[in-house]
């Protein structure tokens, strides 16, 4: 199942999924349900909006939220997004915790963290936003040089779009020099709100995911396991 926080379709179904389970678990103190995922996927929106459309008279937000990762820093108390069967909801309600963004342990190469980073998935900074713009536009090349056609005509310099950019959007410092950062960070911003275009990072190609199941099988070793099994291999060599 899908959720679409523009969709309130989408969060219906996912109120009426959850009250099947809660009449199927039928716990005398309600069912509790826990919100995983990485950060910044809109864990936090998802709560809220589970409280407001699922309860009566509660709009207020419960849990901030924010357009980058870090916003939630601890697992809050539950929070009831449906009420008892006595005012119309399902056994004794449902509940459910918010929680910090969960990372993978070993990320293997700088592409998925530039992708991740692009999503806003790790924290703002760690990447340069110019790698990050100069990543998007070679996607963009590869999707539909169209897509910023409103700036330029299509390039793989980097230098040349931002500069486009800049003097397209206003993005200059004293004296008209163009501001590469800003630029940049301008050209995410209108990605991220979909204004560069719909698309997917990754390639969903059949041989890109027989490639990735290949790859699940056997993951490669991270930094702390390698250096684990080297001290476990030498503790025996030394016994």
């Amino acid at each position: 199942m899908f959720w679409d926080k523009n969709r309130a379709s989408s969060t219906a179904s996912l109120l009426k999924r959850l009250k099947e389970t809660a009449y199927e678990v039928d716990s005398i103190t309600g069912l509790c349900a826990l919100i995983v995922g990485m950060p910044n996927v809109g864990k936090s929106t998802l709560l809220n909006a589970l409280r407001s459309t699922g309860t009566t008279g509660r709009t207020t937000k419960v849990a901030k939220t924010g357009d980058q990762a870090g916003v939630t820093r601890k697992i809050g108390t539950s929070v009831r997004v449906i009420e008892p069967e006595e005012r119309g909801g399902v056994g004794a309600g449902v509940y459910v915790l918010d929680s910090p963004g969960v990372f993978v342990p070993y990320v293997e190469d700088g592409e998925t963290m530039i992708k991740i980073s692009l999503v806003q998935g790790i924290k703002k900074g760690l990447i340069a936003d110019e790698i990050l713009a100069d990543y998007l536009l070679y996607k963009m090349n590869l999707w539909d040089p169209h897509l910023y056609h409103r700036y330029c005509s299509p390039t793989n310099d980097i230098h040349e779009f931002l500069l486009a950019v800049a003097k397209r959007d206003g993005k200059l410092k004293a004296g008209g020099v163009p501001d590469m950062g800003e630029s940049a960070a301008r050209v995410l911003s209108e990605w991220r709100k979909g204004k560069l275009g719909r698309y997917v990072l990754d390639d969903l190609s059949d041989e890109a995911l027989q490639r990735h199941e290949l790859m699940a099988s056997s993951p490669p070793v991270s930094l702390n396991q390698g250096k684990k099994a080297w001290k476990e291999q030498r503790k025996e060599t030394n016994a």
